[in-house]
């Protein structure tokens, strides 16, 4: 990590400014004959501070020396929030996201019909887990542990090895996978009991078979005997009652394991997600 520590009195500075990780401007001491005069007349803005600023704009800070500043907790209060805020929230943010993807997937892959409408998928990915998200992040603004400190910076991993495989698979999958299996378990038990107890028709998978033929209706045509009938039109309403059992428990799933999320370092038992009021009236809230 490269930090540059330069004037913003000297324009030339803003290249280097602008090629480090982390940049802070000062305005320095001015040479003696400007310490006995004003160096610009006070007024506001005045051109000096203007292109003082125009000069500290790759920089992260900008201070004067005659300001009290302690660097120490400024590093401190940037880990948390890189480390702990922003970086906490993008992986439960793409987490669920992958979730919903697969989820439907899945679905496909083993002939199920959609366990979610565009509009269950449109509503999810727009309000819930953004809100989750975002929920997530505020819960732990300005809860700076002591030990942010003395942990080890995250290293910029460029190359997907099987130590990289390893490890989301087992901090991320195994927190998403079962959740995952438990809704596409309880969706086909749904299914194929309401597929067997319907009347005048067998089960091929989920899918219900007509014994007979059928006169049709508005939406379908007429069906001939022992063929494969879909879940639209007269179906239509147990499906819906599938596909919205399944998203509340998806939803349900995601929120049991953003509480995972709040306290990273610490156990549930240690630090309990449910003293922390933001998390607590987001998750209530979706």
């Amino acid at each position: 990590v490269t930090v540059v520590l330069g004037s913003v009195c000297n324009v030339e500075n803003k290249y280097l400014f602008s090629q480090a990780d982390a940049s802070f401007g000062v305005e320095p001491m001015y040479p003696q004959a400007c310490q006995k005069q004003q160096v610009f007349i006070p007024t506001f803005p005045s051109p000096t501070e203007v292109a003082m600023l125009m000069t500290s704009m790759p920089c992260s800070l900008f201070f004067k020396r005659t300001e009290q500043l302690a660097f120490y907790p400024l590093i401190a209060q940037a880990r948390h929030y890189m480390n702990n805020c922003v970086r906490n929230t993008f992986q439960f943010w793409c987490c669920c996201q992958v979730t919903l993807v697969v989820l439907g997937l899945v679905a496909t892959l083993i002939l199920l019909p959609p366990l979610y409408t565009l509009g269950d998928s449109i509503w999810m990915v727009a309000l819930v887990i953004p809100a989750m998200s975002v929920g997530l992040a505020f819960s732990i603004m300005d809860r700076i542990e002591d030990d942010v400190m003395s942990r080890a910076s995250w290293k910029n991993q460029w190359v997907l090895d099987r130590q990289i495989v390893m490890y989301a698979f087992w901090f991320y999958g195994m927190k998403f996978i079962p959740s995952l299996v438990n809704v596409v378990s309880m969706a086909v038990f749904n299914l194929t009991w309401i597929c067997q107890n319907m009347t005048n028709s067998t089960c091929s998978w989920v899918y219900p078979i007509n014994k007979s033929g059928g006169q049709g209706s508005q939406c379908t045509p007429s069906l001939p005997a022992h063929s494969v009938s879909n879940w639209a039109c007269e179906n239509a309403e147990k499906l819906l009652f599938v596909q919205q059992f399944s998203l509340f428990f998806l939803v349900l799933y995601c929120v049991m394991i953003s509480s995972c999320f709040v306290y990273r370092s610490k156990y549930l038992w240690e630090k309990n997600p449910l003293f922390n009021r933001v998390w607590l009236g987001t998750s209530s809230g979706v």
